[in-house]
């Protein structure tokens, strides 16, 4: 075993730098990772709420058009028995 006081000082040193730019490192890429799910999260979402939006638009749109042809069929019912036939 050889025991160089400055060596080992220098040595210990330089180790503590490069753990804290590797611990630095790695939570900055945790960090990027956590913010990439969340904008991937937010946009899923927005994409959720849109669908549901056309789909609420798209049923609206349905009923809308079933109530404008049952009252379409009615006024030509009524407009055919009020003609007298020539």
């Amino acid at each position: 075993k050889v025991n160089v006081p400055f060596l080992s000082g220098y040595l210990e040193r330089l180790l503590i730098e490069n753990f804290e730019k590797n611990a630095m490192k790695g939570r900055n890429g945790m960090e990027w990772v956590m913010d990439r799910i969340k904008e991937e999260d937010s946009s899923n979402k927005v994409k959720q709420e849109s669908s549901d939006i056309l789909t609420q638009l798209e049923t609206k749109f349905k009923r809308e058009a079933e109530d404008l042809k049952q009252s379409m069929d009615s006024f030509f019912h009524k407009t055919q028995a009020n003609t007298s036939p020539l």
